[in-house]
């Protein structure tokens, strides 16, 4: 995914903040993101053009001040005076991505027909970090549509080793094949 141009620069200034603190800090802004999707109210709050700027700084000081790193506070503060209140969610994200890549880390997202098992989770695991050389972090999604197998998506690179993906493959290499009434007299199949 494409950084924004937008939240590229909000990010980059709270991982240059954090310095040594760049592990927790992540942390913080993966939990903070977290609450968001679990409360979404509060983000729509901060991003209605009916509250005033000023209420908006004072919700985030009551809510988060004390509970998160008070760079982040600072900074969604100095993103709502700048009028990014929409920003908001996708700064962090920025954020999360950024602290990552410094920190030698990177996302890999699996999806799989049924939940991997602890130890296929851990073998697929390592075989991500030794392809990418990092420390990979998993996200399984499950969705019964894939039917076997599984896609996963690092960073812009997708392997897609589904069984749907797989049929659809062997019906285009067969309707590529040209198959004649000849191919088959020929190996002695009807």
């Amino acid at each position: 995914m494409k950084p924004s141009t937008v939240a590229s620069p909000y990010a980059e200034a709270l991982v240059s903040l954090a310095g040594d603190s760049l592990a927790a800090l992540r942390d913080d802004v993966e939990g903070l993101l977290a609450s968001l999707a679990a409360a979404p109210e509060g983000l729509r709050v901060l991003e209605s053009p009916g509250v005033a700027r000023a209420e908006k700084r004072r919700l985030l000081e009551r809510t988060l001040r004390g509970r998160v790193r008070d760079e982040i506070v600072n900074l969604l503060g100095v993103a709502i005076a700048h009028q990014r209140d929409l920003n908001l969610r996708e700064i962090l994200r920025e954020t999360l991505r950024q602290a990552d890549e410094a920190l030698g880390r990177v996302e890999a997202r699996v999806r799989v027909a049924a939940p991997l098992a602890a130890d296929a989770e851990s073998r697929v695991r390592g075989a991500l970090e030794k392809a990418t050389g990092r420390t990979v972090t998993l996200s399984v999604e499950v969705k019964p549509a894939v039917l076997g197998g599984m896609r996963v998506r690092v960073k812009d690179r997708v392997v897609d080793a589904t069984v749907r993906t797989r049929l659809r493959e062997m019906a285009r290499r067969v309707l590529a094949a040209r198959l004649t009434p000849a191919v088959f007299r020929e190996g002695g199949n009807p």
